[in-house]
């Protein structure tokens, strides 16, 4: 009996050490191109391409979107957009976007609805960037508007190539994007 509850409280101990936290090896390539990434983002623009939509989910969203999206690939929590140009530019002194809106209208006034789509132009408020060396991510966040609206953008970025970009309104539900960016060299319009 003490030999069993003893062999018992080995495992135990050895199971509990190996749960414990470990620390993620990060190989040489993916800290080299954290690095590029860091300097990139200060010093050019980015373009940001959305391939998928993930709008907030509410009980009269699903029951629509599931009855218009049905033999399209897509559900109501994720909405794939390949067949559009969605996109968004962003840099230091300057934000432009065309994505797809899929999602509720809160408070929609007359000329609000910019023919379904975020459209924001102009400079970026109160950008924040944040890096995180544990997680190898950037992550920008910044308020843009367009004529009717100002919303709360949160781009996080990742070493390859891949982005989310979160973006909260009054006017809107929030929706979230999935897509890859690129460095550019200019912000085209």
């Amino acid at each position: 009996m003490k030999r069993t509850s003893f062999t018992i409280s080995i495992l135990f101990c050895l199971l509990l050490l190996n749960c414990g936290a470990s620390k993620e090896n990060i190989s040489e390539s993916d800290r080299a191109a954290f690095n590029d990434l860091k300097t990139s983002i200060l010093t050019s623009p980015i373009r940001f391409e959305a391939e998928s939509a993930s709008p907030t989910q509410t009980f009269g969203f699903v029951a629509a979107s599931n009855y218009l999206l049905r033999q399209t690939g897509s559900v109501s929590s994720r909405i794939y957009l390949n067949d559009r140009n969605d996109y968004m530019y962003i840099s230091k002194d300057s934000v432009n976007s065309e994505l797809s809106y899929y999602g509720e209208l809160r408070n929609p006034t007359y000329g609000s609805i910019n023919n379904g789509k975020i459209e924001l132009e102009g400079s970026p408020r109160k950008l924040k960037i944040e890096e995180n060396d544990k997680k190898q991510n950037i992550t920008l966040n910044f308020r843009a508007t367009n004529d009717s609206e100002e919303c709360e953008v949160t781009m996080i970025l990742f070493p390859n190539r891949k982005a989310t970009v979160i973006i909260n309104s009054l006017n809107r539900t929030t929706i979230r994007y999935n897509g890859v960016f690129s460095i550019v060299e200019k912000i085209e319009n």
